[in-house]
Order: C-alpha cells, then structure tokens, then sequence
C-alpha cells in the first residue's frame, strides 16, 4: 500500500465509507441507528479492500490500483443519481419500459464511464500516480470530515423538543383496563387510494363492486371522505396519534423542513401506546417506505430491505433491481397480512402500510409478469389497474381473515393521501 515515495493508499477505503456518511449525514431526521450505518461502511471498506488486494496484485502498481478502485466506487455509487437525472430528462424511457429502460441506461453508463477511465488512466503516467494518490488521500479526507460537521451540526442544532415518548403512556395504562375478548385489529393504509366518485370521474372506473362487497361484509363506507394532510408521513402522524398536527408549526418552526418530530411522534404514537396498554402485540411489515411507525414492534414481517439500506442501494448500480424489489416487497405484505395471526399471540394490533396503488404501479399484470397493460399504457390506466388487482387481492385476504376461527378482527382500510398523479384530488 505504499512505494519508495512513502505515501500511502488510503483513499479508496475512506472512499468506500464516505457515501454511506453523507447520506447518513443528509437523512438525519430519519430515525436511523448507527449499528446499521456502521455495518454498512464496514461492508463497503471490507469488500473495496479486496477488490484493491485483487487490483493491485494485477497491476503491480499499488497507486494505479488505488485510482482504478477509487473509479469503480464512483461508478458504483453514482449510478442512482445518474439514473434520476436521466427520469427528470426522459422519463418515460424508465417510467414505461422500467426493465428495458435499466438495461439500456446501465449499459450506456458502463460503456461511458469505461471508456472515460481508461482514457484518465492513460493520461498518467510513471510518478504521476503518486501525485494523484496524495491528492485523493486528501480529498476523501475533507469529504468526509464535511460530512462528520453536518453530522455534529444537526445534532448540537436540532435538541428534541420534546421528551422521548411524546405520549403519557403511563397515565394512559393506569386508566386503561386488560380484556381478553378484546378483538384483534387490522390498520391497512392503501397509499394514493382515491375515493369512489373521484376514480369515476378521472380515472373512468366504476369502484361501486368493491365498495359493496365491503359494505356486504359489514364495513361502514364515508361518502366523500378526505384525507387530513396530503403527504404521508403527515397524515401518518396525524392518524396514529388521533389529532390534527398543525401546532407543530409553532414547535419546529414554519419554515422548518426536519422530520424528526415527526418521526417521534410516529414511533411513540397514542393509538399504539393506548393499545399496547391494554395487552395488544403490536405487528408490522418492512416495505420501501422510509418509516417510524415499525419501531415498536413485537413482530415485524420483513419484506424488505430496512429504510436506510434502501436509500443506500438506490444510489448503487443495484438500482437497477429497484422496481422488482418493490415488487416483491408489497407482494410479500399481501401474502403474510392473513398469517400473522399465526406467529404471535393476541389481541394483535396489526399495521400494514401498502405503497399500491402508488406508483410505480408494482401491482399490474405487467410487473407481476402476466400480459396486461402494455408499456406505452396512461398514467390513469395503469393506476385502474392496480387498483383492480388490489381489490381482488383485498377481497381474499379479507375473507380468510374473517372466516377462520378464534378472535374476532376488527379491519380499516384507509388511504393516507390523494392520487399521485392527481395531489389536489381528494381522497
């Protein structure tokens, strides 16, 4: 790792750490352990160390390897950023043909980026390489000191104004008694599910035969319902805690954009501390959505990778395995959401936050691998879509639930925000 010159190749393992830093750095208002920020920079040193001990013994020249390993993390992690600058560009090449779009993007990346190194790496020549490893030592030095300062930043900045809690969870279990017939509750949030007269006059579908088959099974359907704010984590907040937030306002300040009192609130929430104190078990998924809610839980499904992980990944040439992940992950939520009842004892407090019919429309016959909508389909057709493959699905897992034996469930299927493509649409 070092030459007659005695200078030393740090920099592709500072390198291999620093992406990880910075986007723990700029997500800090997320509610992100650093057990999991740790492992994933050892992860990353760890597998750039033997790639460089690879490189090096092949290029006989530690400074040489040391640039062309520095080279392979930027391409690896720059991808995901490439990748959203060209959905900006021409999204309908990703938006309508996601695989196809990745393969074609991933490949003029490669060829690209190939061809730019090798050209870089000609230019240098003999000592040269040293003055660039002294150079990158450095350079990867201040990045990463930058991000360490944000870090100290926010924390000496952003005090909790509140305590931990946030809820009088004791005073909440002296006033609540324990009941064993207390039935078992299922909280299904269906992101950007539209209310009926809305999908009838934008979207041209009739939802009348699902809402009946609900109402046949005894649930009680609002006309003309809203949704309490129009972005998730908000009307999250809002329901899981029974009030409206608007003070907060006054709390955080109005211009403030920082999600961490908003994440206390989800993760200490009235409705779950009001449960539990009644001797509920708390059960949640993992999904793609970066979440507070899951924290607390007794039994958490996994169905994905965890949130920060996936932030991490997306920047990655593994981006290119996003939208089957997606895919996979509200699959799996479906599936499990009738078998909980089987893994933990009750009553159970069952949460699900399922992303359909929010785009990317994961759902339709298309990404499921059937002959449904053809690529080159309307933003309005694939979301009728989804929402008629999602009806079905909910009608099954509906009935299993309330056909086998044991605890009565009590099931509420709410949506949290407008239509994506519709933000002033209410829901």
């Amino acid at each position: 790792m070092q030459d007659s010159n005695d200078v030393k190749v740090i920099h592709p393992f500072i390198l291999a750490a620093y992406p990880i830093i910075f986007l723990y750095a700029n997500n800090m208002s997320y509610h992100i352990t650093l057990t999991e920020v740790a492992a994933l920079a050892a992860a990353s040193v760890a597998v750039t160390l033997a790639v460089y001990a690879i490189a090096s013994r092949a290029l006989r020249n530690a400074h040489k390897a040391g640039l062309v390993v520095a080279m392979g993390l930027l391409y690896f992690y720059s991808y995901g950023h490439f990748y959203e600058l060209v959905l900006v560009q021409v999204g309908s090449l990703v938006k309508y043909l996601p695989n196809m779009g990745h393969t074609l993007l991933l490949t003029s990346y490669t060829i690209l980026f190939a061809f730019v190194c090798f050209l870089l790496i000609s230019l240098i020549a003999g000592s040269g390489f040293i003055a660039v490893t002294r150079f990158m030592n450095h350079l990867s030095c201040i990045l990463v000191a930058l991000s360490l300062i944000g870090i100290a930043a926010y924390i000496l900045g952003n005090a909790p104004v509140t305590d931990e809690t946030g809820v009088d969870c004791m005073k909440i279990a002296s006033e609540a008694g324990k009941n064993d017939s207390y039935p078992d509750i299922y909280y299904v949030i269906l992101d950007a599910y539209a209310r009926t007269d809305v999908m009838n006059e934008r979207y041209g579908f009739d939802n009348r035969e699902f809402l009946g088959y609900l109402k046949g099974r005894g649930f009680y359907v609002p006309a003309e319902s809203r949704c309490n704010y129009c972005y998730t984590f908000l009307s999250l907040a809002s329901s899981l805690n029974m009030e409206y937030i608007n003070y907060l306002s006054k709390t955080v300040g109005e211009d403030s954009s920082d999600r961490w009192e908003i994440g206390r609130m989800t993760r200490n929430n009235k409705a779950l501390c009001f449960l539990k104190s009644r001797g509920y078990r708390y059960v949640t998924f993992t999904n793609y959505f970066e979440a507070d809610y899951r924290q607390e839980a007794d039994l958490k499904v996994e169905c994905s990778l965890t949130d920060f992980t996936r932030i991490v990944f997306t920047t990655t040439v593994l981006r290119a395995l996003d939208v089957k992940e997606k895919r996979d992950d509200e699959l799996c939520i479906l599936r499990e959401l009738p078998e909980v009842r089987h893994k933990v004892e009750g009553p159970r407090f069952v949460f699900a936050h399922l992303q359909a019919p929010h785009p990317p429309y994961v759902l339709d016959d298309n990404y499921m691998g059937g002959k449904g909508m053809p690529y080159d389909a309307s933003e309005k057709e694939r979301y009728v879509e989804n929402i008629d493959i999602l009806n079905g699905r909910l009608e099954e897992i509906i009935d299993r639930i309330t056909s086998e034996p044991g605890r009565p469930a009590v099931i509420i299927l709410q949506s949290d925000q407008a239509p994506y493509s519709r933000p002033t649409s209410p829901t």
